[in-house]
């Protein structure tokens, strides 16, 4: 009988179905026998093999675990939730020891050997030849793997066609059944089973791609890019580095003109390498092979990497001396897609980290690559996300005040709005601290060790200087200077607690009422200074509050800070971990629940203080500037230095659904999922062209507010140089190809937020100028930003 027909009449099943595993059975890897090494060995004695989906569609795994759940083990003893929960941290779960992406280029197949069935696949990043056996128990019931096998063709068919398997025929799966002959491999290679495709002019969600040029309309073109564009005729890239090819892959490589807003295929039949150079340096070359590259360079956080799967391509950056570059792979297939982008994360991952991405479990992996992609957070309770709510004053006129006169010259020109206060606030120093205050919408700036207070609330909506409080000084030693770097509010904008960053193991209260400090705070714990490396609320909207207490973080351990006692720690509420955490950043949901983060990106989830976080998540490498969370905890937003992480820490399967990852752990078969928000290549290429190349986002804020209809944030703040931009979390959520809007100053914007009883204004910080703003007033990006108003 037919092996598909066998399997059809004894199996109705669908490709993701949990139920799909075989129990028991031995792992081994195969050598070819061309391999000096030895030619069987023994993965793992006892395992079972299962399928699960990705965050892809029509993207399965083949997972093996160990089968006794027993065996498990977390990442950190310190991180074991002292609860009842089933669930284990996320990615802390070690009984997972391999997972495979299911593809027909595994080429699975069943044959019967060592007096028991086998299922075997090809080991595609091993020595050629070399294959995986899964040598099945026994006492396993031949129908359970018939079901399993059906369930991996599936797999295959959903991942080849892009659609569902359910209704398929016996005759569809056909091309997936392969002999045990097949496995043997002949000159492949991780990324070289690329077949060139061919290409067609089309627009694909923001993607130009343009070819096929007429001599007479390309000769045009030409003309047009001298006066424009300087075109990349000469090769950017270098002589071929010498190093390891950890893998290649073939591509069409069209570079991006900005003056035609579209990319321009510059080599069709190109060829990327990744090379491993030594000390977790990492190098990409693309052009034709045999020939010096197109374009080369060291994989590094400035190539502002983007995959977009639902395009099958990578786009890229590359900065020269004279000019900012676009560049575009377009890949032929699915395959070559993935092959690729796995590598490059991994190579992104061990350069950022100096460690082997074998030793990442594969849920941290999966993670990194997820972040990657172009992943929608969309579901059904999103979908009620809308844009700002309608007000009377959304569209705004904008107000100002600058700063940049010194009181000499506001004399000399006999200024009628003179005032002696401001003019001293403005004399010398530079604005760099914003906070904005939760009663009455103050602007709180720092300014040196000066701090002006703006006035947000009039009728007539302008932006007005209040007062200043000038030289600031220790409350025991009035030399010592102090300049607020961190500054949080309390008990209804009355207080302000702030840290000099030059002197962190000292915290100071400043009374906003008297104008000065009162209290000078160092932590303490047995007797040991506790330098605080961060601070935040007990909630999110504590300071509207009469609560003196707060959350402190020190490198290694986080805290509750009463200033009422000796050493300010409260010892029952103390969390200390011993291995190295590296904490750095640490924020607050409107419940309470907490979340912090570690030099190394990672974040960590807490219901409250003193206990075990319920949550772990992993690193992508780089540290945060900036982290703060939605009113309702669903979302962590993450500023890293060239991109923004959003978060939705929502559990979305098992028994603990609709859960956070504050209350509860996630699943093994569900896991957050992270999403990079970042201007396009070309859109950034453009800045780094403007602006230089060491871009740096300041750090992103929600709009929060407690008096609109629905407590979800609606947009996110940020700035680069002399550019702010927002994003439309709604546009966000659903993969809207253009999320943002941006509008240019004349001076780079140093902080911005939102104002607390309007969803649509935010107040910007310029060295010398403090701007009160309508969202309306921002514009996409256009022809080269040309379309983005100048500061007037």
């Amino acid at each position: 009988m037919n092996i598909l027909k066998k399997f059809f009449l004894n199996n109705n099943i669908h490709s993701g179905d949990k139920s799909v595993l075989v129990p028991s059975g031995q792992l081994f890897l195969v050598r070819s026998p061309s391999s000096p090494k030895s030619e069987n060995e023994c993965l793992y004695d006892d395992v079972i093999i299962t399928i699960r989906d990705t965050t892809n569609p029509f993207n399965y795994q083949l997972l093996v675990s160990k089968s006794n759940s027993s065996d498990q083990d977390i990442l950190s003893d310190e991180d074991i939730d002292d609860g009842t929960d089933d669930d284990t941290l996320f990615d802390t779960d070690s009984s997972n020891l391999k997972t495979f992406l299911i593809d027909e280029q595994l080429k699975f197949c069943l044959f019967h050997d060592y007096e028991r069935d086998v299922i075997a696949w090809k080991d595609l990043e091993g020595d050629i030849g070399d294959m995986y056996e899964y040598r099945i128990n026994p006492t396993v019931p031949q129908d359970t793997i018939d079901h399993f096998l059906l369930a991996i063709y599936k797999c295959e068919y959903e991942r080849k066609y892009k659609k569902s398997s359910s209704h398929v025929h016996a005759a569809a799966l056909q091309e997936f059944v392969v002999d045990r002959s097949d496995l043997q491999l002949h000159h492949d290679h991780l990324l070289s089973s690329i077949s060139t495709a061919s290409t067609t002019l089309r627009q694909q969600d923001g993607i130009n791609l343009r070819e096929g040029v007429d001599a007479e309309d390309d000769e045009e073109d030409e003309e047009d890019d001298d006066s424009e564009f300087e075109d990349a005729d000469d090769n950017l890239g270098s002589d071929p580095k010498s190093g390891t090819l950890l893998g290649f892959a073939e591509c069409e490589l069209y570079l991006y003109n900005p003056s035609k807003q579209s990319f321009k295929l510059r080599e069709k039949n190109a060829k990327a390498k990744i090379l491993d150079l030594g000390n977790w340096d990492y190098w990409l070359e693309v052009g034709k092979e045999g020939e010096t590259p197109i374009v080369s360079s060291f994989i590094f956080e400035q190539l502002d990497p983007v995959f977009r799967f639902d395009q099958l391509c990578f786009v890229f950056n590359y900065i020269s001396e004279k000019w900012a570059y676009t560049f575009l792979m377009k890949f032929p297939d699915r395959a070559s897609y993935d092959a690729f982008q796995t590598l490059f994360a991994r190579a992104m991952w061990e350069h950022n980290n100096q460690a082997r991405w074998v030793s990442v479990r594969a849920n941290d992996q999966d993670y990194f690559v997820d972040a990657f992609n172009n992943i929608s957070l969309s579901d059904e309770e999103m979908k009620n996300v809308e844009d700002d709510e309608e007000e009377e004053d959304a569209d705004i006129p904008e107000s100002r005040v600058n700063l940049g006169k010194s009181v000499s010259t506001r004399e000399e020109e006999g200024d009628a709005d003179f005032n002696p206060t401001r003019a001293k606030f403005e004399e010398n120093e530079h604005n760099k601290g914003l906070k904005i205050g939760l009663k009455n919408d103050r602007a709180f700036i720092s300014r040196g060790n000066k701090l002006g207070i703006f006035k947000t609330d009039s009728e007539d909506h302008n932006l007005e200087f209040s007062t200043a409080i000038e030289n600031i000084t220790s409350s025991k030693n009035k030399s010592k200077r102090i300049d607020p770097d961190k500054m949080m509010l309390q008990k209804g904008d009355s207080i302000m607690i702030i840290q000099d960053n030059k002197d962190p193991d000292t915290l100071y209260k400043l009374d906003l009422e008297r104008g000065q400090v009162v209290e000078d705070w160092n932590m303490t714990k047995d007797s040991v200074n506790l330098p605080v490396v961060n601070f935040a609320p007990n909630e999110k909207y504590a300071e509207m509050s009469n609560d003196e207490t707060f959350l402190g973080l020190s490198s290694q351990s986080m805290f509750k800070v009463d200033p009422r006692t000796k050493d300010k720690v409260v010892d029952s509420q103390f969390k200390e971990y011993k291995t190295k955490t590296n904490f750095s950043h640490i924020a607050t949901t409107e419940s309470g629940y907490i979340a912090a983060s570690t030099k190394a990106g990672e974040i960590k989830l807490y219901d409250q203080l003193g206990k075990n976080a319920k949550t772990a998540l992993p690193g992508l490498g780089d540290d945060f500037l900036g982290l703060t969370t939605s009113n309702d905890g669903r979302f962590l937003l993450a500023t890293c230095k060239t991109y923004l992480l959003l978060i939705d820490i929502k559990i979305k399967k098992g028994k603990y659904r609709y859960k956070l990852g504050f209350e509860r752990s996630f699943g093994k078969d569900d896991k957050p999922l992270p999403k990079k928000l970042s201007l396009k290549p070309e859109h950034l290429a453009y800045l780094r062209q403007t602006c230089g190349s060491n871009l740096t986002f300041t750090k992103a804020n929600f709009n929060t507010s407690l008096t609109s209809k629905s407590k979800n944030p609606t947009s996110i703040i940020t700035s680069v140089g002399p550019f702010a931009i927002t994003w439309n979390l709604r546009k966000v959520l659903n993969n809207d190809p253009e999320p943002y809007t941006i509008r240019r100053y004349h001076d780079n914007v140093m902080m911005g937020d939102f104002t607390f009883h309007n969803l649509h204004r935010m107040i910007l910080t310029l060295p010398d100028d403090v701007t009160l703003v309508s969202s309306k007033s921002f514009h996409k990006p256009g022809r080269e930003f040309s379309i983005v108003r100048e500061y007037q």
